[in-house]
This record gives structure tokens, sequence and C-alpha cells, in this order.
């Protein structure tokens, strides 16, 4: 009995998932005549085969084939076309399963890469290669074609001589319309529930608005993505910036060099049609926002010399976002701005000087207010030295596991030696084996814990950290300040009305959060966050 993998895709769209369904058939009947067992099934839908890592399922697959998860001996596949269509890639990945003792069987070609006895058929190689070769051959040759045809249905009006929408989903603003029948094109519609948003984006712009504040009015106004998230600046960005808004209908406007860039480039042979596609707005208003935005020049920002103490350390509460350092707000008062998307509050602020006071002086309190560097450092010295005992009691119990399971190991290796048990013992082994490996994992996590813990007790380089922190209390020293932040704080979580402060252990040794954090709870007082 083989034991085997099966993996099936089809490409697009434009197949169905009943080719994902044919293929697993093919593939189940050629196993039960052939005693194969498969164990697992692969299947990767509406995706392309020229890039490997495009493809989850065919990826998990080759996770699962490398890290052992099941003793198999194959992968079958129904064509060569559905495993891989560039020739390079497709090669190298076969190399590497045949490496691992596993044969790629396509299932519809009689051509076999292993002997009956196991051995790797050198004369069957080569062929092989040329079956790449020829797949992704074909694979150009069918991109061609259909971008030709895709390219010749782009220049044909339909009803009211609007231009089919022949790739993707509707843009903001518009719907895809229903088709009469399953060969006709689909055409965009305006989505009567979207465009008012689309309309207010390009009156605000033509009114001078930025980005940002054209997003935040709209999610003022109650306005919400597809999706029904909150509307972000880059959305705006997008509409303000798409010809399809003006009645302008594109198609083909880049291309993706797939042979040597990789990239997307612009295509000069795009299709490019007035009035293909219903307008949203006005031409004259089109027109007017469009050569306000080709001719505007970024503003440079005001230089400031604000040091945001808190930087990196400072979380939204509400979504977990970054609170990040901005100065951008209409009076140029420094504030934290969250940065989350999809914030319930929206982008909101705190102010820069309020929190930062409030946190460093719970700080102050908690670990400077009435003591003296050499008591703290003491204190540190023996909390390390106690972490340190933990650890290498931790160390101890991991390798007396280890050596007990490697001497359950060896006992599994030694039965079989008896035939009638092989078949038992291969599935203890391989979770043994994987047993020991995660152990191994967590042994290497905990030396080098320690090793780092050992390298970290300067009770000099302690003192001297602490009295540089009193210092720039004492002064206010927000560089200072900002600096030495990360030795007592971990994150700071902040509400509209109250803060949450994690800390560590100041020196920076014990960093271990699961055991070593602390909470402190602190009301806001006040409702302006500012």
């Amino acid at each position: 009995m083989i034991y085997a993998y099966a993996y099936a895709r089809y490409s697009s769209d434009n197949q169905r998932a009943e080719s994902i369904e044919s293929q697993l058939t093919y593939i189940y009947d050629y196993a039960d005549k052939n005693n194969i067992k498969i164990v697992r099934t692969y299947t990767d839908e509406a995706t392309s085969g020229t890039h490997a890592d495009t493809r989850d399922e065919f990826l998990r697959m080759l996770r699962d084939i490398e890290h052992h998860r099941d003793d198999i001996s194959a992968v079958l596949i129904w064509d060569i076309t559905r495993y891989a269509r560039n020739s390079e890639e497709a090669i190298s990945i076969e190399n590497r399963l045949l490496a691992a003792g596993i044969e790629l069987i396509a299932t519809n070609q009689p051509l076999r890469t292993k002997k009956a006895d196991g051995q790797i058929d050198l004369d069957a190689l080569p062929f092989r290669r040329m079956q790449h070769v020829f797949a992704e051959s074909g694979s150009f040759q069918n991109s061609k074609q259909t971008s030709a045809h895709m390219y010749s249905q782009s220049l044909r009006p339909g009803e009211g001589g609007h231009h089919p929408h022949l790739a993707g989903p509707a843009p903001y603003g518009y719907r895809i319309g229903q088709r009469k029948t399953y060969k006709d094109h689909r055409y965009l519609e305006i989505n009567e529930d979207e465009a008012p948003a689309v309309r207010r984006m390009w009156q605000w712009a033509d009114e001078g608005l930025g980005y940002r504040t054209i997003a935040d009015r709209l999610n003022e106004m109650g306005y919400r993505t597809r999706r029904g998230s909150l509307i972000s600046h880059t959305l705006v960005y997008e509409v303000l910036h798409h010809a399809v808004y003006g009645g302008t209908y594109v198609y083909g406007a880049t291309r993706y060099n797939r042979i040597t860039t990789r990239v997307k480039e612009a295509n000069p042979n795009a299709t490019i049609v007035e009035g293909g596609v219903p307008a949203i707005v006005e031409k004259s208003l089109y027109d007017r926002v469009t050569q306000k935005l080709a001719t505007r020049k970024r503003a440079p920002k005001e230089k400031t010399n604000y040091t945001y103490i808190l930087s990196g350390l400072l979380k939204c509460g509400e979504c977990g976002g970054t609170m990040a350092g901005d100065s951008t707000s209409a009076k140029r008062t420094p504030t934290y701005r969250c940065a989350g998307k999809g914030c319930p509050l929206g982008h909101w602020r705190i102010g820069k000087k309020k929190i930062e006071k409030l946190v460093i002086d719970i700080v102050w309190d908690k670990f400077l207010h009435g003591v003296t560097p050499e008591a703290v450092a003491r204190q540190i010295e023996d909390l390390a030295a106690d972490e340190m005992i933990d650890l290498k009691k931790s160390i101890r119990n991991f390798e007396n596991k280890i050596a007990a399971g490697e001497r359950e190991l060896n006992g599994l290796i030694d039965a079989m030696a008896d035939p009638d048990m092989r078949e038992i013992m291969k599935p203890r082994i391989l979770q043994k084996r994987k047993e020991l490996d995660e152990l191994q994992i967590k042994l290497r996590s905990q030396q080098t814990e320690l090793k780092a813990a050992e390298r970290s007790i300067d009770i000099a380089s302690i003192q001297d950290i602490l009295r540089k922190s009193m210092a720039a209390y004492a002064d206010w020293d927000e560089p200072t300040l900002k600096a030495l932040a990360p030795v007592f704080i971990s994150r700071v979580n902040v509400w509209k009305e109250k803060v949450e402060i994690q800390y560590t252990v100041a020196g920076g040794i014990l960093v271990d959060t699961s055991r070593k954090t602390g909470f402190i709870w602190q009301s806001l007082g006040d409702s302006n966050p500012c």
C-alpha cells in the first residue's frame, strides 16, 4: 500500500469549482486501481499556477511534507499543468520531493519517475522536465489568447454605448449589473447607496480639502465602505484618481511583466473610451478636480521639534492600534493619533502633554519616588537571581524530558526489527520525534534567555540608568525620558476616559511579561482627551 497526498487546482473565475471535483474523481479512481491510499487532499481555487507563493493550499502541502506530518511516498495530481506552470519552479520543487522520497504522479499521463523497486528512474527525468517546459509554454499561449480576446471584447460597446466590465470587483460607487444570459458581459451600474459619498469626495476636493479631512468628514456622516468599515484616506485617493467616475472606460491600463521584472507597468495598448461607462460626477467637476490634483504640490510640513516620549509604547485601548505622534491638527497641537484600521472611535486623538505627564508621573511613583539607585539596583539583582534559578530548573527539566524521550524512541526503533510491528511503530516514531523536536526548541529558548539574563546583570549600569531617569524626570528632559521609557514600560493602553500601564522591571533584566508584568489603572478625569 502506497500512502499519498492529492492536489487539485483551477486557475480563474472563468473555470468552475466542478473542475476540482472532476480532477479529484480522476485522482481517486487512479488511486483505487493502483493500491494507493490518499490521506490528505489539498485544493486551490481560482488561483494561477505561475507562482507557487500565491497558492496557499499548495504551500501548506509542502510544509506538511517538510515536517513529515504523514508517512507518504507520493503526491497525486490530475495533470502536470495543475501542479505548476512555471517550469523552473516546478522542476525545483519536484527535485525537493524526490530528495524526500516522494514521487509526483500525474494520473492522466503514463510517465513515472520512480521504478517499481522505489529507485528514481533517471531515464524518465528528462521527459518529465520536458513536460514542465511544455506546460509553461502552453500557459504563455493561453495568456496571449486570453488577453487578445479580452481586449477585443473591451472594444465592443453594449446597450447604451457602455463597454463591458471584464475584470475585478466594481469600483466604489458602482455595482456590476445582472446578465440576461450567462454568455452576456457584465456592465457597471451606479450604486446609489455609495454614489453620494463619491460625489461628496469630488465636491470637497474641488473646495481644496485633503484626503484625510474628506475621509474624516464622511465617517462622521456615517458613510462606510462596502464591507462596513471606516472610509480611509487611501480610498478617497483612489476614487479621486480613477477615470471611471468621469465616465471614461479604461481596460488594461497596466500589464504584468511575468517574464523579466514581474511587476506592473504602464500598458501602451490600453483601451480608453470617453463615455464608455455611466459617470457619477459631472465632466466639468471631474476635469476641474483632476487638474487641481495634477498641479497640487505637497506643502512643506512645518518643522517641529516635538519628542514623543511614548512613541511605540502607546496603543489605542479600543482597537489595539498604535497611537502615533501627530502635530498636523488644525491648531498644530501635538497629539497622539490612533492609526488603527476600523477603530470604532475613528482616528481619535489625545493630547501629548496630558498623557505623557500622567504616565511618567505614575512610573515615577511606582519605581523611583523616595528610593535610592543603590537600593533599587540591589532589589533588581535579587529578582534577577531568582529568575535565573527558575530558568536553570526549567532547563534541567527539559533536559531530563529529552533524555527520557530519546530512550523511548530507541525502544520504538528496536521494535521495528519485528516485521509485524513496523506499521504500528511508524506513526509512534514520527510522533515521538515531533515531541522531541518541540522540546529541543523550548530548551534552546530557555538557554538563550538564561545567557541574556547573565549578560544583563550589571549593577553599575543599572544604577546609572536610574540616576539618569531621576535627573530626566526632575528636568523633564524629553529625549532622555523617551530613551528610558521602554526600560520601565512595555505598553500603555489608552481610552478616552482611562489608561492602563503595563510595566517591566527597571534595568530591562526581567522582561518575561507573562509573569513579571503589573497593571495600573488610572482615570483620565474629564472627557476631553486633549
